[in-house]
């Protein structure tokens, strides 16, 4: 199972409970299921197709999934 499978699986059941918080900024499972769908329309409407590979660089923090 990937990690958005889990997010969106969470957002099924509560859309509106918090997914992470720090440094005056939070977000819901909702909200960060609607930036990763954006960044995956971005990514198709580039071209990208669901098998191909995609790597991300961020800081280990769980506010990089908000």
């Amino acid at each position: 199972m990937r990690i958005i499978d889990y997010v969106d699986r969470s957002t099924e059941q509560h859309p509106d409970r918090l997914l992470a918080s720090g440094g005056g900024t939070a977000c819901t499972y909702a909200e960060a299921q609607e930036r990763s769908h954006g960044i995956a329309a971005g990514l198709y409407a580039r071209g990208f197709r669901l098998d191909d590979g995609v790597a991300v660089l961020g800081r280990n923090d769980p506010l990089s999934l908000c």
